[in-house]
C-alpha cells in the first residue's frame, strides 16, 4: 500500500513539472528556438516551487535536482519529438 500512495504522490509531483513544461512551450516567445532551449526556465521555476514549498530535505537537495533536471529534458524531449524549433512544435499540435 505504501508503495501505491508513494507513485501516487509522485505522479502528482511530476504533473506539476509536465504542465509547466507545456505552458513554456505554448507561450514561447521566441518560436525559432529550439524546444531544449526552455529547460532552465522550467527548470529553474519548478526547483524554486519545490524549495519554497519544503518537501525536499536539504541534504538531498543537489541530487534530487539534477535528477529533476534530466527529468524536466527528457519531458520536453517527449513532448516535441521530431520538431526542431517550438514554431514546429505548435504547428504540430491539433
Amino acid at each position: 500500500m505504501y508503495e501505491r500512495l508513494r507513485s501516487k504522490s509522485l505522479s502528482i509531483c511530476f504533473q506539476g513539472l509536465v504542465e509547466r513544461v507545456d505552458q513554456h512551450l505554448l507561450n514561447a516567445l521566441v518560436e525559432s528556438e529550439s524546444p531544449t532551449s526552455i529547460l532552465d526556465k522550467v527548470f529553474a521555476e519548478y526547483s524554486h516551487e519545490l524549495r519554497r514549498s519544503g518537501q525536499i530535505p536539504a541534504q538531498f537537495e543537489e541530487d534530487v535536482f539534477e535528477e529533476l533536471r534530466e527529468l524536466t529534458l527528457e519531458v520536453i524531449r517527449k513532448r516535441t519529438y521530431g520538431c526542431l524549433t517550438i514554431e514546429a512544435f505548435k504547428k504540430k499540435l491539433p
